[in-house]
């Protein structure tokens, strides 16, 4: 507890001003860790939505897709990762890939919450489970895809974010 307090201290006090080095590496072990997790747990989901056939958990699989797919396109797209100015996209793509990648998730969670409470006799049949998940699956990449389309090539049409590599844009 004691250590804890002096570090707070030398964070807030004398070493506030000290900015350290940027270690780029952290971006790509990061994204490495968030597709790798959330790339099992979408594969969990789905074969619990195989056994189950709840349309709660098929939204909520297809949100944690999603997010490792638009997870590797942030890593690609982050400046200083792979290449100096990333390797796919400009200046806006990253922030633009971390914003869409922060507000489409939590639109799949709210799809799960509405849905999750479904009565079991309106799931779906045997039958439909294997054009369900692979509809979802491909809707998703097709989303991803879209989101990627638009922050790499439509990103000088969006607003701008950043102001260059390390500073957001002094509006925003």
């Amino acid at each position: 507890m004691l250590g804890l307090l002096v570090a707070l201290y030398l964070i807030t006090g004398p070493f506030s001003g000290v900015q350290l080095a940027a270690v780029n590496a952290f971006v790509a072990v990061y994204g490495t860790a968030m597709f790798a997790t959330d790339s099992i747990t979408a594969f969990l989901l789905y074969a619990q939505f195989y056994i189950i056939r709840s349309r709660g958990i098929l939204v909520i699989a297809s949100g944690y897709l999603f997010t490792a797919l638009v997870v590797v396109l942030y890593v690609f797209a982050f400046p200083g990762v792979l290449t100096p100015d990333g390797v796919i996209g400009g200046t806006q793509t990253s922030a633009w890939l971390y914003l869409s990648w922060h507000t489409v998730f939590p639109v799949f969670v709210i799809g799960y919450a509405l849905s999750k409470d479904e009565n079991p006799g309106n799931r779906l049949r045997p039958g439909k489970v294997r054009p369900a998940l692979f509809w979802s699956i491909a809707c998703t990449a097709v989303l991803a895809g879209a989101v990627g389309y638009a922050a790499t090539v439509g990103g000088s049409e969006l607003p701008k974010l950043m102001l260059d590599r390390l500073r957001f844009h002094p509006g925003r």
